[in-house]
């Protein structure tokens, strides 16, 4: 696989099934994403989108095929910030006590200035449990981007926050493009794709339907035409 400097995610000939019961993702599947860049990972339900930033990760490993995750541009694996449906953070411990115990396992201090941008600053001192859903994703986005990652991954990032929250996401993934950071958000808010991304890929039955560069280039009614053109009659199950 490629060490190309422009690269920061090299997916070659990927393979994966879940096996109980046995359903196949992604067969032969390759897709590369460049450095320095948001792409979001758009399609219905079932298209592979949360399964493929589980095995870019690592959560999950493949039948076949691999993933290079560009070390010149990454660095290393703690490098990496993947945000997923259950976060990953403990919720019985305060927002302070898990950027501390984040701190000590990575050995790398709090991003000055991150916890004031959320408007986490009242909050510190709550366990992650207590708070409501739009804080709770702030509280979770703080712990795992206070520590420099250069590759983001969020999955569903947008699922039931409030609009200030979705404004300082959007703020933030463009600060750290700017940084020369790289993000993989999987989404199904065409309104934050667009406002967001870079590129678009849509996925649909485990392969690439759609590749979208410049996605602001569109209206947001041609980029929701498309979308459904592309995945019209294709909806599925549980996300996979």
């Amino acid at each position: 696989m490629s060490e190309d400097p422009d690269t920061v995610i090299d997916i070659k000939d990927l393979s994966f099934a879940y096996r109980k019961p046995r359903v196949e993702v992604f067969s032969g599947f390759s897709l590369s994403l460049g450095a320095g860049e948001v792409t979001c990972l758009l399609g219905h339900n079932g298209a592979g989108k949360s399964t493929l930033l589980r095995l870019v990760y690592g959560l999950l490993r493949p039948a076949s095929g691999g993933v290079v995750i560009n070390k010149r541009v990454v660095g290393s694996h703690s490098r990496i910030f993947l945000l997923s449906g259950d976060f990953g953070f403990n919720g019985e411990l305060t927002l302070r006590q898990n950027l501390r115990f984040r701190s000590l396992l990575l050995g790398a201090p709090v991003e000055d200035g991150l916890v004031c941008r959320f408007g986490l600053e009242g909050q510190l001192g709550v366990p992650l449990k207590a708070l409501s859903s739009g804080l709770l994703m702030r509280a979770n986005l703080v712990s795992g981007l206070a520590f420099g990652p250069t590759l983001v991954m969020l999955d569903e990032p947008t699922n039931s926050i409030d609009p200030m929250t979705w404004e300082l996401l959007v703020r933030e993934l463009k600060l750290r493009r700017e940084h020369g950071a790289s993000a993989v958000v999987v989404t199904h808010d065409l309104s934050f794709a667009r406002e967001v991304a870079d590129r678009l890929v849509v996925l649909q039955g485990g392969r690439v339907v759609a590749d979208e560069h410049d996605p602001r280039s569109l209206s947001e009614g041609d980029l929701r035409a498309s979308y459904l053109r592309h995945t019209e009659g294709m909806g599925g199950g549980s996300d996979a």
